[in-house]
């Protein structure tokens, strides 16, 4: 990642994008101040915070950094207006992360044990940036995270399938046993749902 130079309280200028997100079928004009340039997974992204662009647009969230994509960006231009830098830096606003991902909900302890066909996996890739390992007698681990959210840890714990467990949060446990269930439902062959019929009975 890259942080674009700044020195005290220099003013910066504001980058007009014609952008197109996943869920727009055509591009929208937004206002950006951009903090970096980030490169993730082999794409390079603009890092940045929305602000209004005088036409009513202002982010709905204005706290948020976003992370925009730059082929996905059809014309950017400097706009007249300038801005002051937030302190923060982007390594710091990513340090719970997994991927590019910021949530206003505050993040959340997990304790995470996986078997060991994908214990190595999980150690080297690493499953989180903040995780602390501790490796038990029959070759799995259990990652300890101080601060994680929700919204990342699902679909990565999902990817697992049979091979992880999640300790705590509670909940967390409740949510994929519900998502389990959904998906064995989905997969059933209609011999296995008499065969589950049959077990009720």
């Amino acid at each position: 990642m890259r942080e674009l130079p700044q020195k005290g309280a220099r003013l910066l200028g504001e980058l007009a994008l014609r952008y197109t997100a996943l869920a727009d079928e055509a591009p929208k004009r937004i206002v950006v101040h951009p903090r970096a340039l980030v490169l993730y997974e082999g794409a390079v992204y603009i890092a940045g915070y929305r602000a209004a662009s005088g036409r009513g647009d202002a982010d709905p969230a204005p706290s948020g950094i976003r992370f925009f994509k730059l082929d996905r960006v059809t014309d950017a231009r400097v706009t007249s207006r300038s801005f002051v830098p937030r302190p923060e830096a982007v390594d710091d606003l990513l340090a719970d992360s997994i991927t590019l991902f910021r949530s206003p909900e505050p993040p959340r302890r997990y304790r995470i044990r996986i078997d060991a066909p994908r214990a190595r996996w999980a150690c080297e890739k690493p499953f989180h940036p903040g995780q602390r390992v501790r490796p038990q007698a029959d070759g799995g681990v259990v990652l300890e995270i101080d601060r994680a959210w929700d919204a990342e840890m699902l679909p990565q714990l999902l990817s697992l399938g049979e091979h992880v467990e999640v300790l705590e949060p509670a909940d967390v446990r409740e949510q994929l046993a519900e998502v389990a269930t959904r998906i064995a439902a989905r997969h059933a062959t209609p011999a296995r749902r008499a065969r589950s019929v049959a077990h009720a009975k």
